[in-house]
């Protein structure tokens, strides 16, 4: 074999061995790359937030608010006349006790006294008034103010009799504070409706509605 031969085999054999290093060199880079490529999307992939199914609430028909009217303000719920019921001007007003079959009483007061259609009665009411002012301040406290209303719907006022006992005047009393009056006032209500009740009508004050005991 010649000197030629021999180098060109030589030659050949290095540029297989850097064909060969090549080939390589490129599968490592590609190998590198995937592994690379893999793991960024892993790391994107944990990063994220986890996604959130929201279902949608049914809607729940909650009823509607009423407004409950305040006690006093109409005839259908009055204030408890027993317990003192606090009226315009520093006044307490309180019923003592109710008489619903007073016919006997007023008649026997005075013959004229006026008598009630068969399906009406006489009521005797004892009140107590008293002032919640200093003692050196006033009250002003009229019977007048004070009428009643039954299932009828009709305001009825205090009756103008006499000779039944410890009538309250047909006036306006004057008092200083801590003072009381007490008295009985005289109505004509319908026979056997429980739904009377009295309303105190002041000067320039709504209507406070007032229960009997």
């Amino acid at each position: 074999m010649s000197t030629n031969e021999i180098a060109k085999k030589k030659n050949n054999k290095w540029i297989y061995i850097g064909i060969a290093v090549f080939l390589g060199f490129c599968c490592s880079c590609i190998f590198l790359w995937s592994v690379f490529k893999t793991d960024t999307s892993n790391l994107n992939t944990s990063s994220q937030s986890p996604e959130v199914s929201i279902t949608p609430t049914e809607k729940v028909n909650l009823p509607s608010p009423t407004n409950t009217p305040e006690l006093g303000t109409n005839r259908e719920s009055p204030l408890p006349g027993a317990e003192g019921v606090p009226l315009s001007g520093n006044i307490v007003f309180t019923i003592l006790s109710v008489d619903r079959h007073a016919d006997g009483i007023v008649q026997q007061g005075n013959m004229f006294n006026a008598t009630p259609t068969p399906n009406q009665e006489y009521a005797t009411i004892s009140i107590q008034v008293e002032c919640v002012k200093e003692s050196s301040e006033q009250c002003s406290f009229s019977p007048f103010d004070i009428k009643a209303v039954g299932s009828d719907g009709q305001v009825r006022d205090r009756e103008f009799i006499a000779g039944v006992p410890d009538m309250l005047e047909e006036y306006t009393y004057d008092f200083f504070g801590g003072a009381k009056i007490t008295g009985n006032l005289v109505f004509i209500f319908p026979k056997d409706d429980l739904s009377v009740v009295l309303f105190y009508e002041g000067f320039l004050s709504d209507p406070v509605y007032i229960g009997l005991p």
